[in-house]
């Protein structure tokens, strides 16, 4: 899935060799689907500021003195981190091509591969840590006498790791 991706970013490129910018410089977005647009560029923002704050508030919460020792802190900081840069990285060039401000993919072919490789990078490191913080919850509520052995910050931090380096 990702490699078509990839191959989204040639073809546009190809495409964009191939055809002219409008007047202002700017491909215009596309106007098949007014509503979409409409969806996009409204309520866009709102999602993305709701989800910026919450996860802002996790990452205040769980960085307190009393909530920073457990592996549920370590792992929700993590995963509000991600969910961060999947907001940025996914968001903020949509709405930008969405409002018809700047169509990021076309600065350069780099910048398509890597928007889209921060993206898909950012969002599976999430839901890998969503994954590896279910399994620790389990292990916590199903033999909670082997919880103080296997559920450790410490241990948390770098399962938390492997799950970037390995998305």
């Amino acid at each position: 899935m990702l490699e078509d991706d990839f191959d989204d970013c040639d073809r546009l490129q190809e495409w964009q060799n191939d055809s002219e910018a409008n007047s202002s410089g700017q491909i215009s977005p596309d106007n098949n689907h007014p509503a979409s647009q409409i969806i996009w560029i409204y309520i866009g923002p709102i999602i993305f500021t709701v989800g910026l704050c919450g996860n802002v508030l996790i990452l205040l919460v769980m960085g307190k003195k009393r909530m920073s020792g457990t592996s549920a802190s370590v792992y929700l900081r993590w995963m509000a981190v991600a969910d961060s840069c999947v907001l940025i990285t996914g968001m903020i060039p949509e709405w930008l091509e969405q409002g018809g401000f700047l169509i990021i993919k076309h600065i350069h072919p780099a910048m398509c591969k890597l928007e889209k490789f921060c993206f898909y990078t950012s969002a599976d490191t999430a839901i890998w840590i969503l994954c590896i913080f279910s399994v620790d919850r389990f292990i916590a509520v199903k033999f909670p006498f082997q919880k103080k052995d296997f559920c450790l910050p410490s241990r948390s931090k770098y399962f938390a790791l492997g799950a970037l380096l390995l998305s």
